[in-house]
């Protein structure tokens, strides 16, 4: 990690000081442990995500965010699609928000594809 900040420091110039303090503020979640809380993988894995035709809606959207963690997500839940604010142009942080909100965007219409599917299977 202190590697990392000072690699970071290192390629610090004048123009983007402030840019290079945020990296290096915000350089622990780098290494944070990437994945699924423990809790709502306890969801994910409870049996009544193996649906049928009892089941209530939300287990059907249960089923359908487990498919796409274990398929699309690789592992990750569908992208929030907001970004922290952050010393950027305004031009740069609107394209940067707009491949956000792309991104979470086609996370939702995979999932909602899913439940969609799961419904028509189980009747």
């Amino acid at each position: 990690k202190k590697e990392f900040k000072e690699l970071l420091k290192a390629g610090m110039v004048a123009q983007d000081e402030d840019n290079y303090k945020e990296a290096i503020e915000s350089s622990f979640k780098v290494f944070a442990p990437r994945g699924i809380s423990s809790e709502l993988q306890q969801m994910l894995d409870d049996s009544s995500a193996e649906v049928d035709s009892s089941s209530s809606d939300f287990w059907v959207l249960v089923a359908a965010l487990k498919d796409f963690v274990t398929n699309e997500g690789g592992g990750e839940a569908p992208l929030e699609g907001s970004i922290p604010d952050m010393t950027f142009s305004t031009e740069q942080y609107v394209n940067l928000q707009n491949i956000y909100q792309a991104k979470a965007e086609a996370d939702i219409l995979a999932i909602e594809r899913v439940a969609r599917n799961t419904l028509k299977k189980i009747g």
